[in-house]
């Protein structure tokens, strides 16, 4: 090269622009071969560093070039210079460091050296190797020669995985990849809830937990994910215990988020019901109603079982009346019911007397129109009752009984009675009894 620039000076200088003229041309043509040679090489500049990293480089062609220079007298000269083009490594790229979550019965993880490439733009190949992994057996790869080949994460832990990219003509180059495999906390914001108005309600996600040997929960976060319309609360804390409190009635939707100290995340979600305040006067005013209508029905009822005595004769036994006792509040009202009530009780009596050895029934009944009249039969004395009610039969016994007391106390005097009121003024109090009739002390 050297000797073809001396040639060139003494041309130009002998012959002058015919010279000049050759010599642009061959210095054209040896720029012009280097540039073609750089451009297929893709980055000319490459050229400026292949001593300074030539190690990096492979030579994948030599090429050898004489230049012959000769001026118009024959007499010339030549020089030989080589061109090397070399190929440079591929670039290899495993994707950057994450963290994955597993789930129940693993997790299908892709891994991806897409973003490799060559500078050359040549062809590459690529090779996966499993460096480290949790448990006792290496997780198998669905395809190691594959840009993006998956695996299963069943354990959580660290999994490291190398790619070796390798370009056509031999040169490699290899990257690494850290994925973490970590089982994501279990969130528990508790019960759903119903609350009173103005009532404040706790809050509890301390049954949180994390599945993970040796990690923990690290942080909580509450957030209200729906609420009624026109409520305006806003629910914002960072720990396990928070106290709610609504501004509306309805049901508020409560998210808890929980943290564990590898960066999984846990999810819950429960339901405030704050119930509406309640109008208690409709409330009272219906009870109260109700309570009247029971009343009124079982009074009725009670009416209707009810057996009253609205009416007591006591008659001698020759069918006499010795006196009548009743509850009307004017006793000589109704005065002719009264006369044939009483002329029925003495033509039953006279006919019980009759009868009397015949039969030994001591209690008799008979209907005097939508009434009974109960006749109790003693030694010297009858009572005459009349009765309204269900049944009014079962009042017999009790009137025997009034009887008997009566007679007893007064068997004396009954025996030889004179007619003297007063003489038998006893058998008012047993009467009035009977008859449910209280006197006032």
């Amino acid at each position: 090269m050297l000797n073809i620039l001396k040639i060139a000076i003494r041309n130009l200088a002998r012959f002058g622009r015919r010279t000049l003229l050759t010599s642009s041309l061959i210095t054209l043509g040896i720029v012009g071969v280097l540039l073609f040679v750089a451009w297929n090489m893709g980055e000319w500049r490459e050229f400026a560093h292949l001593r300074r990293y030539s190690i990096q480089y492979r030579t994948i062609l030599v090429g050898t070039f004489a230049l012959t220079v000769m001026d118009d007298w024959g007499a010339g000269a030549q020089d030989t210079f080589a061109i090397a083009v070399v190929n440079a490594p591929p670039i290899a790229a495993a994707g950057s460091d994450r963290t994955v979550v597993l789930s129940d019965g693993g997790l299908d993880v892709t891994l991806d050296a897409s973003s490799s490439s060559d500078p050359d733009g040549h062809a590459i190949a690529f090779a996966w190797t499993v460096l480290r992994y949790p448990g006792a057996a290496a997780p198998p790869l669905s395809d190691p020669a594959s840009p993006t080949p998956t695996f299963v994460a069943t354990l959580s832990g660290e999994y490291e995985f190398s790619v070796t990219v390798t370009d056509a003509y031999g040169l490699s180059s290899v990257d690494a990849v850290l994925i973490t495999a970590d089982i994501a906390p279990v969130a528990n914001a508790g019960l759903n809830v119903t609350a009173a108005p103005q009532a404040s309600v706790e809050l509890d996600a301390s049954a949180s937990y994390d599945p993970d040997a040796g990690d923990a929960i690290a942080s909580w976060a509450w957030w209200v994910v729906s609420q009624p319309p026109g409520s305006r609360y806003v629910l914002t804390n960072g720990s396990a215990q928070v106290t709610f409190s609504a501004d509306t009635p309805g049901v508020y939707g409560i998210r808890l988020r929980v943290t564990d100290t590898g960066g999984a995340v846990g999810y819950d979600t429960l339901f405030v019901s704050v119930e509406r305040p309640t109008d208690l006067l409709p409330l009272v005013a219906l009870l109260v109603l109700a309570a009247a209508l029971v009343g009124l029905v079982g009074f009725l009822l009670y009416r209707r079982s009810r057996i009253v005595i609205e009416d007591l004769f006591l008659l001698g036994k020759n069918g006499i009346l010795i006196k009548h006792y009743t509850r009307r509040l004017k006793p000589g009202a109704d005065s002719d019911i009264l006369s044939a009530m009483l002329v029925a009780v003495q033509n039953f009596v006279d006919d019980a007397f009759q009868r009397m050895d015949a039969e030994a029934k001591p209690l008799e009944q008979f209907k005097f129109g939508d009434q009974t009249i109960l006749i109790a039969k003693g030694e010297h004395l009858f009572i005459a009752a009349l009765a309204s009610g269900p049944n009014p039969r079962r009042l017999l016994p009790k009137i025997s009984e009034t009887l008997r007391t009566i007679e007893e106390e007064l068997g004396e005097v009954l025996k030889d009675w004179s007619g003297d009121m007063a003489d038998v003024g006893a058998a008012d109090a047993h009467m009035e009894s009977l008859l449910g009739i209280r006197k006032k002390k």
